[in-house]
Formats: structure tokens, sequence, C-alpha cells
């Protein structure tokens, strides 16, 4: 790999790229240092040519070297590394675009397909969700399986393309299906977002690994240009489902015919940036499974990492959504598959702008007034739901549609917002050797805190009467209640603020100081996988117990004695 490595990039021999603690007198280096805090020209500061002499002063952390044989150090080659739109890099962005056009663009019609012409109660449209997101809950697993599995010698870019090749030919099954049942559709989905998720971790661990190369002002910038390549997707994604599915022209597709092209995007925008995309970590070592582990273990432990972690997934785990809303959309307002698109479309614009405005203006900010500040927000244009449900907005005039999506947009604006300087951390996080296991494992967490929070609403929906008929009747009073309850809890966790760092430099710090507690690991871990087995037995439990609602509450308007 490192011949090919250095080949790729018009470099004449193999590239290393090592850790040095010591580095001989009489060796010329390409030094990665870390800006000074009061400033200075990063591009200058960040690569230059030094010699050990001038480096026995620097901390083991400056000691990031880049070691192209027989290169020039002063060619513009050099930054390679930190150059996203190089030919050795782009093929991230591609991904990160790929994930996006595929992450949405099934959204609106499973969403339409399972609720308007299957008639899939609330409950079971939220296990839908519930299982649609469990698999960014198992990254983990797939982050081990990356870091711990070499395929001939490489450790991301075979998973990579492992990972498309199963979406595509889970979506190219659902496809011959035609008309797929509602668990079949539920079972497949989750499949196919398995393999694609795969896709995103070894995505995310490539970006991780190139991120150590740069300075700590601008830790996470990589990142969240991934991210914003991944929003542009999204948005892509949402238009193509929302104009493409049953239309009602000589260009609509049924459901699947959209399965078909779903499985066709990542192969065509991957195919032509796979073969020079250079994966960094076939250059290192390989971790054995206990190794992964026990690194995973260690960070776990450190105080900088359980305490910021205990309020994140409080935060994510009050996130409750309102799991009948998009049932009463449809069978309440009477939504169309094009109107659900409508909202589709703007929350993925909304949320990428989200995004930029975090590079451009809040890359900087306190965290604790990013997370307040984006929770009141939140908050208040959630409650304005109320006005939708008891009908005012029509009393004022505002149709329907129009209010539906200013509360989408606004919602998927602060939740851009917010998710940014929790990947910032993870990415401060990760040590070399174990990237994608604790990158995935950081972010799974979250990701997992976000799915108990759906479980959590697909229970409520068996605590009022929000069923399709109560709906189709105008009877909206559960939907209300739902709604008011799930606002104000969205609030609760704020009064644990202060147990997140305020700024990256405090974090910095709390990592350096390398405190840890065994009973503070220990119970983070026991939380998520606590989580992840509550998890999958509700969902399955509520997906083949199909009226569970009925049992908690017997006298909902749909439930028979037989289903009790």
């Amino acid at each position: 790999m490192g011949n090919a490595a250095g080949t790729a990039l018009g470099f004449p021999g193999p590239l290393r790229l090592e850790k040095y603690s010591e580095i001989p007198d009489d060796v010329e280096v390409l030094q990665t240092n870390r800006m000074d805090e009061d400033g200075g020209d990063a591009q200058k500061q960040s690569m230059q040519i030094t010699t050990s002499s001038t480096n026995n002063s620097k901390k083991e952390s400056d000691r990031l070297v880049l070691l192209p044989e027989s290169l020039d150090p002063r060619k513009q080659e050099s930054l390679w590394v930190l150059d996203m739109y190089s030919s050795a890099n782009v093929g991230i962005l591609v991904s990160y675009f790929s994930i996006g056009v595929i992450s949405k663009l099934t959204q609106t019609p499973v969403q339409y397909y399972l609720i308007s012409h299957l008639s899939a109660s609330a409950t079971q449209y939220s296990v839908y969700n519930t299982l649609h997101r469990l698999p960014w809950s198992l990254k983990f697993v797939f982050g081990m399986i990356s870091d711990g599995i070499p395929v001939v010698g490489y450790r991301r870019k075979p998973w990579l393309i492992i990972g498309y090749i199963g979406f595509f030919l889970f979506n190219l099954y659902l496809y011959t299906l035609v008309t797929p049942s509602i668990n079949q559709t539920i079972f497949l989905v989750f499949s196919f977002t398995c393999f694609y998720v795969l896709a995103d971790v070894c995505t995310d661990t490539m970006t991780v690994e190139r991120s150590f190369y740069e300075t700590d002002r601008k830790r996470g910038s990589i990142q969240s240009v991934g991210f914003i390549y991944r929003s542009f997707g999204k948005v892509l994604g949402s238009i193509m489902g929302t104009f493409l599915y049953d239309n009602g022209t000589q260009f609509s597709f049924d459901i699947s015919q959209i399965f078909l092209v779903d499985a066709l995007i990542p192969m065509i925008c991957m195919g032509f940036v796979l073969w020079p995309l250079v994966e960094l970590a076939s250059l290192k070592e390989v971790p054995r499974p206990w190794e992964q582990l026990k690194e995973v273990w260690r960070v776990l432990q450190l105080r900088a990492v359980w305490r910021p972690m205990s309020f994140l997934y409080l935060f994510s785990v009050m996130q409750i959504p309102n799991s009948a809303w998009s049932n009463f959309l449809v069978w309440g307002l009477g939504f169309s598959d094009a109107q659900l698109g409508y909202l589709t479309i703007t929350s993925s614009v909304v949320g990428c702008i989200g995004y930029i405005s975090f590079k451009l203006f809040f890359f900087r900010t306190s965290w604790h007034r990013l997370y307040i500040g984006s929770s009141l927000v939140s908050f208040f244009f959630s409650i304005l739901q109320v006005l939708l449900i008891l009908r005012i907005n029509v009393a004022l005039g505002i149709p329907d549609i129009v209010f539906a999506v200013g509360d989408d947009a606004i919602v998927a604006l602060m939740e851009s917002l917010h998710s940014m300087p929790s990947i910032i951390m993870f990415i401060m996080l990760c040590p070399e050797g174990a990237e994608g296991t604790t990158f995935a494992l950081l972010t799974a967490a979250a990701s997992l805190a976000g799915t108990v929070a759906s479980d959590f609403g697909s229970a409520l929906t068996g605590v009022w009467d929000v069923s399709n008929d109560t709906l189709a009747g105008g009877d909206f009073s559960g939907v209300l209640k739902l709604t008011i309850l799930t606002s104000i809890l969205q609030l609760s966790p704020l009064v644990f603020v202060w147990i997140l760092p305020d700024t990256r430099e405090e974090h910095a710090a709390a990592v350096a100081e390398g405190r840890t507690s065994f009973w503070g690991g220990l119970s983070l871990t026991i939380v998520i996988f606590a989580s992840l087995a509550f998890t999958v037995l509700l969902s399955v439990l509520m997906l083949y117990w199909n009226d569970i609602s009925c049992y908690w509450n017997p006298n909902l308007s749909y439930c028979t004695e037989s289903e009790v």
C-alpha cells in the first residue's frame, strides 16, 4: 500500500505517516505543528521544514510527521493530506454526498407508502423510524470491523465498497418485490441502512485520520466540510424522492422504482473516485481486537469523555419525537406525498444551512450558549405546532403546509447547529490505531440516545388515542397532548448543561489532564449497552405484537377484545 499511495500522489517512493518521539539529527522532516493560540498564518505554521534540534522542546503530540521518501517538502503536494479536493481525498467528500442522497431519497416515498398505501398505524410507523435509526447506534461494531479486519491489506476502502454493494443488493431485492409489505419494508430498509452506515463509518474514520494533521484551532474543520457535503446530498435526495415518487406524470416512479434509483446512486457516484482514494490506516499496524477494546475502555474512563457524554446522552434522549405527527399530517390534514416531500426538502436545505453557518459563524462560539439558544428556539417553534392542531393557523390565514414547513425548518436548523460541538469533541478524543472504533462508539452513543427517544415516542402513542381512524374523524386531542408533552421535555436536560465543556480549549485541557474514573466509564458503558438492548427488544415486540398499545390502554377506539 505504501508504494501505491506514493504513486497515486505523484511521489517517487513509499509514503509513511508516523508519530515520532525522537528524530535523528541528520533527518529533515515535514513537521505538523499546532498553531499558537494567538493566531498566525495557519498555512505557514502547520507545514514547515524543521530538524530534530528544533523539536527537542516540543511535546510528543506536536511530532506528527509526514515522511514521503525523496519528497521535496517545499512542493505543494506536501499539503495533500489536508486538501480535501485532491484526488487522494475527494472520494471522501463524494462518499459523504452519496450517503446524504441515499439517506433522504426514500424518506418521503416510504413514509407515504407505509401510511397511505399500507395504512400503517402510528405505532408501526414509529417502529419503522426506530429500526431505520438503529444501525447508527451500531456504528461501533462497524468501527471495530474496519479497524481490526483488513482486506488485502486495506482497512477502510474494502469495507467502504462492501457497504455500498450490500446497500445495492438489498435495494435491488426491494425492487423485485414491487409492493413489499409493512414488515418486509421495515426489515429490508433496516438491512440496507446497516450497509450504508458501514460505508459512513469508513468515511468518517478516513476523515478523522486526516484531522490529526489539523491545527488545534481548526480541529474539526475537515469534518464540518464533509458534513456540509452530506447535507448537500440530503437536499438532492429529498428533492428526488419528492418529485419522482407517484407524481401523476409520465415520469412518475412507484415505490419499487424508487428503491432501484436508490441502489444506483452510490454505484454511479463512487465509481470514479474510489481508485485514487488514499487510506492512511493501511500504513499502520493493525490492532488486535482486545487492543481495540482496551483502548476504547481507556477512553471511556476519561473524565473528559464520560462527563460530557452523560449530558449529550441525556440531551438526545429527551428530544422525544411526536411519533403520531406524520399520521396526523396524512390522515388528519390530508397531506399528499408531495407536501410531505416539501417538508423533507425544507428540513434538508435548512439543515445544510445550519452546518455552513456553524463553520462560518459559530465555530468558536460557546458550546453552552449554542445548546441553550438552539434548545429555546426549538422549543418555541415546536410548541407552535399547537396552533396547527387547533386550526388557529386557518383563522390567521396561514396555510397548513406553510406552517408545517416553517416549524420543521427551524427544528432542523437548530439540530444541525448543536450537533457539531459533540463531533469536534469526539474527534479530539480518538486515539491512533482505534480511530474507527472510538469515533464510531462515541457517535453511536449519541445516535442510540436518539433511538431510545424514538422508542419513548413509540410508547407514548399508546397513552392517548392517535389511531388513523381517530385522526381521520377529526379528533386531534391525543396529538395535542403528545405535542405539549414532548415539547416541554426537550428543555429539561439544560439543567445539566454545565457538565459540558464550554469551549474546545476547555475540553482539550480536560483531555490533557487525563483524569479517569472506573465507575464513570462503567456507568457509561452500561447505559450504552442497556439502551441498545432496550431498543431492539421494544422494536421487535411492537413490530410483531401489532397492537401492543391496546394492552396498555384497552379503551382506545380501535382496540377489540381479541387484540387485548
